[in-house]
């Protein structure tokens, strides 16, 4: 069949097409949207997936030394160690004061521990003691460690908040994170832990949200070109029928049977036709 044969079929049987197309519509309006609270909603919320990169470290940027001790801290000016400079109330050094807190590096090891326990602090009911925020409608929390082949664990954890949108789980992201920072500022000052020796989180990457799933726009417009595929298919049909009847009808007249042809009275005479 050529084109002008395929628009002929779809000009003759478009009645058929326009129906399978508004029977499409409305299936997938019924399964993506519903209506609800006074108006039409969507049936499936939604998922944004917020993600930062969170680095647990210390006062003194240990990460930029060669070599440290790591049991008594580091030599300030090359005096003794701990000896020749004091420390502000940030673990700073301060020429020429007494040293009162000196950075006592620790282990990177611990580091990369404590990271481990901190993604699990920051999905933890402890923290609705800064932030009593409760969790929303399709809202999470997730922390994981992140880890090398050759190195192991690092001192580096990240945190996915999900929320139905692109703000909410940046927001969602963001709150969290000033929580467990703030939970465990407020921890090291109930415990009166040395400004030298206190871990602080940094945050590498600042959240950003992807789209994980959509509202289920894609399965409508599925359902829509499945439902007209149909109703193309059932054309064909319907066509190749009515070329049956047509042949069936034609060789009926042409081997001499009786064929019944309306009258003008609106009555049908049977009339014989015979071939030759």
């Amino acid at each position: 069949m050529d084109i002008t044969q395929h628009l002929r079929v779809i000009s003759r049987w478009r009645r058929v097409i326009i129906a399978s197309a508004l029977l499409g519509i409305a299936l997938a309006a019924l399964f993506t949207v519903k209506y609800s609270d006074g108006g039409l909603q969507w049936r499936h919320s939604a998922k944004w997936e917020s993600t930062s990169r969170l680095f647990v470290t210390q006062n003194g940027f240990p990460w930029g030394r060669t070599t440290f001790d790591l049991a008594s801290g580091v030599k300030a000016t090359g005096g003794a160690t701990g000896a020749s400079s004091g420390t502000s109330t940030d673990g700073r050094p301060v020429n020429g004061s007494p040293s009162t807190a000196p950075n006592d590096f620790a282990d990177p090891n611990r580091l990369s521990l404590l990271a481990i326990i901190y993604s699990f602090i920051s999905q933890s009911n402890a923290l609705s003691e800064i932030n009593p925020k409760p969790l929303g409608p399709g809202e999470e929390i997730a922390a994981q460690e992140l880890s090398n082949q050759n190195t192991g664990a690092l001192p580096l954890f990240q945190l996915t908040a999900t929320a139905p949108t692109r703000k909410a789980a940046d927001d969602l992201n963001t709150e969290r994170t000033r929580a467990l920072i703030g939970y465990l500022a407020t921890q090291q000052d109930v415990n009166a832990v040395p400004a030298g020796q206190r871990v602080k989180i940094s945050v590498l990457n600042k959240p950003l949200a992807t789209q994980v799933s959509g509202h289920g726009q894609m399965l409508g417009i599925a359902m829509i070109f499945l439902v007209m595929c149909a109703g193309l298919a059932a054309s064909y049909m319907l066509e190749s029928l009515r070329l049956s009847r047509e042949r069936m009808a034609a060789g009926a007249s042409g081997s001499g049977e009786l064929v019944e042809h309306p009258t003008r009275g609106g009555t049908a005479e049977p009339q014989q036709r015979s071939m030759g």
